[in-house]
């Protein structure tokens, strides 16, 4: 909830806070929150990650981009169980890729830069700021996201963060 209001709040760029993150570590924590909620879905949710994956990022900005990411691919895997959810974090010599699939619905070819923008939601109920939210951390660090059709049937979110941070 702080995460979402110090977003809204700021009116301009988002200001961002970096210090020294162990990707692997933000993404464990939010498999421990995801895992019940994908459980109870009859998701099957896999984790592909290094070791450790040290970046200088907001943490708590970066953390909650990915949990949204997770928590939406479960909750439309979910729709017809078993579904799979795959999180999949690859590190490269300039930037680091997370990507997270699901076998739900997928999204429309026509919709997937909408998206991402704000009070836009093809979600019965949803609000249209959580991916608008991903989209606005990830552009912040000077990184990128975007929607494709997953090679489990779904949705792919290919989120990057560059290695270095661009001086300036």
């Amino acid at each position: 909830e702080d995460v979402v209001q110090r977003i809204l709040r700021s009116s301009g760029p988002l200001r961002i806070s970096r210090a020294a993150v162990d990707l692997v570590t933000l993404i464990e924590q939010v498999e421990t929150i995801s895992r019940p909620r994908a459980t109870k879905a009859g998701v099957s949710l896999l984790i592909q990650a290094p070791g450790s994956c040290q970046m200088s990022v907001d943490g708590s900005l970066v953390r909650r981009a990915i949990e949204n990411l997770i928590l939406n691919a479960v909750e439309f895997a979910g729709i017809k169980p078993p579904g799979q959810v795959t999180v999949s974090l690859m590190p490269r010599e300039k930037q680091t890729l997370l990507i997270v699939d699901d076998d739900g619905p997928g999204v429309p070819s026509h919709e997937r830069e909408r998206i991402f923008e704000q009070y836009y939601s093809s979600k019965p109920g949803g609000t249209g700021l959580g991916l608008s939210l991903v989209k606005r951390v990830f552009d912040t660090h000077g990184g990128y996201i975007r929607c494709e059709e997953s090679p489990l049937g779904g949705a792919r979110f290919i989120a990057a963060l560059p290695t270095q941070q661009e001086e300036g």
